[in-house]
């Protein structure tokens, strides 16, 4: 039999994880569940079951949707997709390929939601200079590319995509630490994409009109607000990268990086580049609940012992054939999982399953499972409602989603493979 606290623990689980991959209630509204019930459950009194909703990983992500904010309010995001687009001059697929490569990199310091918005426009307007028979390969090979490039550039940083800070909170790890994971991850995963759609479309640039320049005028993007917010993005861009050492030196021990995200938002509005109203509208508060609730309810799974439970069945079930079948399937599930609910809720119902898993099997890192499961939360190709980014380029009317579920599924194995042979060969 189940012990009663067990039970509790699981009770909560299947029905907070029922109404995210349901979508019954708003996801936000559902996370906002997880601390009521902990606590007239008797899991945890009231202060304990909020506090995880000041979680600093939280701060975190507040202070990058702050530098996102500001980035984009004084166009310097438009400005860097501009001049490295005209760079490449007459040649067509070095356009595309560097619009891929500015949307992965913006994406690992902006929402990919917000990302793929700012650069949707460009993609079209790259197609309409170099695809006027409207070829349907160049269409699915561009727009595909563009959501691709959007989805796996959040992987490289912590603030990149929601589920890396969920797997983060979890497993206590910094700005740097993820770095050492993500940045291989993207680097690995992404060529492999673009050339996995190159392949498999087969697009045609031979007959193409060569890109016209774009025109970009310097004085309406420079001046002293724009040079100001590089400058505090960089600040805190270094800070986090050294993060170890300026800590230890000002005698921090711990949650150093959201001391800097918070010193971000000070410097971002006292210079008065941007606005607490213009952070607000930029800001996901859903997103922010939401990993509120997706901490606290790792908590309740830990503290009724529901995860360790869970862990004990997976481990004893599936660990005879194997770990590497094991991380493959754990990899599987989270990205079909992550195909039909929300990526930030589907890390939070996993992670601490799988870190609970992992600590069960003593012959290796127990923080392979847990972290392969949070970068295949990015890798969901296959359906518009996966990710804002398939979604976006979906609602252009030019990628049909039979097209997108025939290329996405293919791309949905090869990166669980991959991911599977990152995390557990580089941790």
């Amino acid at each position: 039999p189940v012990e009663k606290d067990v039970a509790k623990g699981l009770a909560i689980l299947f029905l907070i994880a029922g109404l995210w991959i349901t979508e019954s209630l708003p996801i936000t509204v559902t996370a906002l569940f997880v601390p009521l019930i902990a606590s007239f459950t008797g899991i945890f009194d009231v202060k304990s079951s909020l506090s995880h909703f000041a979680n600093p990983i939280i701060f975190l992500f507040l202070g990058g949707f702050a530098l996102a904010a500001a980035l984009h309010k004084q166009n310097v995001d438009e400005l860097i997709a501009r001049i490295v687009l005209k760079t490449a001059g007459n040649l067509v697929i070095v356009s595309i390929l560097i619009l891929f490569i500015i949307t992965a990199v913006i994406s690992m310091w902006i929402s990919n939601t917000a990302t793929t918005a700012m650069m949707l426009p460009v993609a079209l307007g790259l197609l309409y200079r170099i695809n006027k028979v409207e070829d349907q390969r160049v269409n699915l090979f561009i727009l595909l590319g563009l959501a691709y490039s959007a989805n796996i550039g959040g992987i490289a940083t912590i603030v990149g995509s929601p589920p890396n800070g969920i797997t983060a909170a979890n497993l206590g790890m910094n700005f740097n630490d993820w770095l050492y994971i993500g940045v291989p991850s993207f680097l690995i995963l992404f060529p492999v994409a673009i050339l996995f759609l190159y392949f498999f479309i087969k697009p045609s640039f031979l007959y193409k009109e060569p890109v016209q320049n774009l025109s970009i005028n310097l004085n309406e993007y420079i001046n002293r607000n724009s040079a100001l917010v590089v400058i505090i993005f960089f600040i805190a861009v270094a800070l986090w990268l050294f993060s170890k050492p300026v800590a230890k030196f000002l005698e921090i021990t711990k949650s150093f990086d959201s001391l800097v995200a918070l010193l971000a938002i000070l410097l971002l509005t006292l210079s008065r580049v941007v606005t607490w109203k213009d952070i607000e509208k930029f800001t996901d508060w859903g997103v922010l609940l939401l990993f509120g609730g997706g901490i606290t309810l790792s908590a309740v799974l830990s503290e009724t012992g529901a995860s360790r439970y869970l862990a004990h069945i997976l481990h004893s079930n599936l660990l005879e054939h194997g770990f590497i079948v094991l991380l493959f399937g754990a990899c599987l599930l989270m990205i079909f999982l992550t195909e039909i609910a929300s990526n930030t809720a589907s890390a939070a119902i996993l992670v601490p399953i799988f870190l609970a898993v992992g600590s069960e099997i003593p012959s290796v890192n127990s923080n392979i499972l847990p972290i392969a499961v949070g970068i295949a939360a990015s890798c969901a190709f296959m359906l518009p409602v996966a990710t804002p980014p398939n979604a976006l380029v979906f609602g252009t009317g030019k990628v049909s989603q039979r097209s997108m579920m025939k290329i996405g599924v293919g791309l949905n194995f090869i990166c669980a493979i991959i991911i599977c042979l990152i995390a557990y060969f580089v941790l």
